[in-house]
Order: structure tokens, then C-alpha cells, then sequence
């Protein structure tokens, strides 16, 4: 049975391509002002800089909290040889197999779904929503679970493509 919980790992996964703008984009104003303007003006770096950080930052750490706190205490473990799957969130347990499931919706965002490269940070993020037959819905974040539709094999799984992964 395989266990998924929210990781170290998960979260780099998630934030790898965030850190490494971040960590590029002094250098990248640096070299786009020398190259624009012939000299490195600091009022205009911080001011671009600033913008772009903001820009790129709300939107990226919202995501991710949004989904941090959805999951942070949530265990899944799936059987892929006998299509057992449980959920934990906290106290509270479910149980389900593949015959209770009425559909499973993953959102993805366009590179995603295509097994593309990522064009923003926020592309890595996904997640799932599970209908069982006893009306109970289960959503999973891709910080607990990533990309479900290819951890769980299940035929009534429907990828609706968005730009901007959030969870409702």
C-alpha cells in the first residue's frame, strides 16, 4: 500500500522553479539594464524588481498555501493491486474502492495536462476531487498526492485544463 503525506520534498517539488527566479532575477535585471540602458540604475532595479517579485510572488504563495493548509494533516494510501484506497483527514477515515467512485476530477494547468514544461511556477500545482457514491467528496492537493490520475488508475477520471489551480 502506498502512503502519501505532505513532505520536505513535496514542497521543494512544488517551489523549485519559484526559488530559482528568485535567485536569478537580481542578476537578470543587472544584465538587462546594462544592456538597455548602458549603466545599472538601482532606483529603476528595486522598482522593476519589486513589481516583478510581487507579481510572481502573490500569486505562487497563495497556491501553495492554499493547498499547504487543505492537506497538512492528510494521509492517503492507495493498493494498486486491489484498488483499496483510504483517506485520513485528522480523526475522521474513509474508505472507498474503485467501484465506489463516480468520478474523480483532476485540474491541471495547459503544460500539465500535456506533459509539457512549466511556463510559471504555479503549473506544478494540481489537484484531484474524488465523488464517492455515498455523496462524501475527497480533495487532494498535489502536495499530498501528485498528478492522482497517474498514481490511481481508475476509468471515470475526467483532467479539466485551467490556467490557475485553486482549490474551492
Amino acid at each position: 500500500m502506498e502512503l502519501f503525506k505532505i513532505t520536505t520534498s513535496d514542497h521543494l517539488r512544488h517551489l523549485w522553479l519559484y526559488i530559482l527566479v528568485m535567485i536569478c532575477l537580481p542578476f537578470i535585471i543587472f544584465f538587462i539594464l546594462l544592456y538597455k540602458k548602458g549603466l545599472f540604475e538601482p532606483n529603476t532595479a528595486l522598482l522593476v524588481g519589486s513589481v516583478f517579485f510581487l507579481a510572481y510572488s502573490i500569486p505562487i504563495l497563495s497556491l501553495h498555501l492554499n493547498y499547504y493548509f487543505r492537506n497538512r494533516n492528510d494521509v492517503f494510501k492507495y493498493d494498486k493491486s486491489t484498488g483499496q484506497a483510504i483517506y485520513q483527514n485528522g480523526k475522521k477515515e474513509i474508505k472507498f474502492n474503485v467501484k465506489d467512485v463516480v468520478k474523480i476530477k483532476v485540474y491541471k494547468s495547459w503544460p500539465l495536462s500535456r506533459n509539457g514544461k512549466p511556463v510559471f511556477a504555479w503549473d506544478y500545482y494540481n489537484h484531484s476531487v474524488i465523488e464517492l457514491k455515498d455523496g462524501q467528496i475527497i480533495k487532494l492537493s498535489s502536495l499530498l498526492v501528485f498528478e492522482l490520475d497517474k498514481v490511481v488508475k481508475f476509468d471515470n477520471t475526467e483532467i479539466k485544463k485551467t490556467l490557475f489551480a485553486w482549490m474551492r
